[in-house]
């Protein structure tokens, strides 16, 4: 708990700092959106080695995704479909920030007749790897637009190659 709460409180520029020994990957800190993803996934990490770990879907297309989650949005066969029209969607939205990204989930979600979580669950598993974490949309924003939208096409085709 207090290892969270430092993380939380503590100046971005120090959390930096005190990641660089920890990170296995120093091209990382190259990209121009590293300090923002950091930022975001420090509030929800509870040690910098766990700050890395939550940056890798990011950086890597081959993450894994948590086991329960799968087998959960397995279960669902309306997902599939679901994801599969959120991807025009959101390929079609001009400005990428979070509130854009909330009204276009609010909507999608009130058009197919369904409450927003049966596609926010599932849309962070397929991006994250996890089912919790920040805040969807700002992890949207912060994953940006195309990377958000090659994570949703190899989730489909991952779901679809084992249904």
């Amino acid at each position: 708990w207090m290892n969270s709460k430092y993380l939380s409180i503590v100046p971005l520029s120090r959390i930096i700092e005190l990641l660089r020994p920890f990170l296995k990957h120093p091209e990382w800190e190259k990209d121009p959106d590293f300090q923002k993803r950091v930022d975001l996934m420090r509030t929800r990490a509870q040690s910098l080695l766990e700050i890395e770990d939550l940056l890798l879907p990011f950086y890597k297309n081959d993450f894994t995704y948590d086991a329960g989650g799968l087998a959960k949005t397995k279960k669902d066969t309306k997902v599939i479909t679901l994801v599969s029209e959120l991807i025009p969607a959101l390929e079609s939205l001009g400005p990428w920030d979070h509130q854009t990204l909330e009204a276009s989930f609010r909507s999608f979600a009130e058009t197919n007749g369904i409450k927003s979580a049966v596609i926010i669950h599932p849309v962070r598993l397929a991006i994250s790897g996890k089912t919790g974490g920040p805040g969807l949309f700002e992890l949207m924003e912060v994953m940006g637009k195309q990377n958000t939208i090659d994570r949703l096409n190899r989730f489909v085709t991952e779901l679809k190659r084992e249904a």
